[in-house]
């Protein structure tokens, strides 16, 4: 997926959505048309949203001083309300295995040939 909004942390505190909005809109920054900017001022971060995905791209790649302030931009996902970096990302867990139980015929049929058992092998590593 692809988004046309990212995350900014580490505002100053004095910050406004104004300021904020001027600020990526300017080339300089690597912005663009802005289209929305929700200001979380107890996180000290907001979600800047543009007309175009493509400028999301040039912003992340550029280091951002607000009010001499260095701060952090991410992408952000509205379909998944979070970002993928940063302190606010989501904690991925894996799956615990699966275990089915074989037939016996087919055990034995597969005994018969240790190539059919490592391809399986094989197979299953690849999904």
């Amino acid at each position: 997926e692809r988004t046309k909004s990212i995350r900014a942390e580490n505002l100053p505190a004095t910050v406004s959505k104004d300021y904020i909005s001027i600020y990526f809109e300017s080339p300089k920054h690597g912005g663009g048309c802005v289209s929305d900017v929700q200001l979380f001022t107890e996180e000290n971060s907001a979600i800047i949203s543009f007309d175009n995905q493509e400028v999301v791209n040039t912003v992340l790649t550029m280091p951002h001083l607000l009010e001499g302030k260095e701060i952090s931009v991410y992408p952000f996902y509205k379909s998944l309300d979070t970002v993928l970096y940063g302190k606010e990302r989501p904690v991925i867990k894996i799956p615990e295995a699966v275990k089915l139980p074989l037939n016996l015929h087919i055990w034995q049929y597969l005994q018969r040939d240790k190539k059919l058992i490592q391809d399986a092998k094989n197979e299953i590593g690849r999904a």
